[in-house]
């Protein structure tokens, strides 16, 4: 095992039973006889209805990542590099703040309700810490699907695999006049003035002079 450097847990009377059995990589916890409500930390009555009658039992060592927040600033002890510090909802109902391990800590990489399992860290001779990873499933290493279909002019394909847009235009590119289609893809007006270019009367005089 490698040289630790962080805080060590002190036992108390109402702890020992944990920390005993973490020293055998078992995870115990306690559960209350009138409630039959599981709790943790440990403590000598039921947090939901106060009842004395308590006991112990073994926990499957097994939850799902109910929060976590990456810690880029270790104390002293703890080395320099970012660490995730996770609280843990156990599949027997209660919550415990341990670390997240096997992970690199990056947001990205971890989510919450992730299924994890414990890890036993054995950082001294008397010491075993309780660490938890992400339990990695079949359907996880699974390659991810491409989506498929001709990207548009976005370059991001519709979930139908059809193109946001067609590379077509709406509207002719024939400009009109004022240099705008209209909306039928014709122009607005033709090129041809909107009158003859001939005179409205001919050349001669309705009323010529000396008639």
């Amino acid at each position: 095992m490698a040289d630790y450097t962080g805080y060590l847990p002190q036992p108390t009377p109402e702890t020992q039973p944990y920390f005993d059995a973490l020293k055998h990589h078992t995870l115990m916890i306690q559960r209350c006889n009138a409630c039959a409500r599981a709790y943790f930390y440990p403590r000598p009555f039921c947090p939901n209805c106060f009842s004395f009658d308590t006991e112990w039992f073994q926990a499957s060592g097994r939850g799902t990542l109910y929060s976590f927040v990456i810690n880029y600033r270790p104390p002293p002890g703890f080395g320099v590099e970012p660490y995730v510090i996770a609280v843990v909802e156990l599949d027997e109902g209660p919550r415990m703040m341990t670390n997240l391990v096997g992970v690199e800590p990056d947001p990205e990489r971890i989510s919450c309700d992730a299924p994890v399992e414990i890890v036993y860290d054995d950082v001294t001779d008397d010491v075993t810490l309780p660490r938890f990873r992400l339990v990695v499933t079949t359907t996880d290493m699974l390659p991810r699907p491409r989506p498929s279909g001709k990207p548009g002019p976005s370059g991001e394909p519709r979930p139908s695999g059809e193109p946001r847009h067609t590379s077509e235009p709406r509207h002719s590119s024939k400009p009109g006049p004022t240099g705008e289609p209209g909306p039928s893809g014709e122009p607005r007006h033709t090129s041809e003035p909107r009158h003859s270019s001939k005179p409205r009367h001919s050349g001669e005089s309705r009323n010529p002079e000396g008639a």
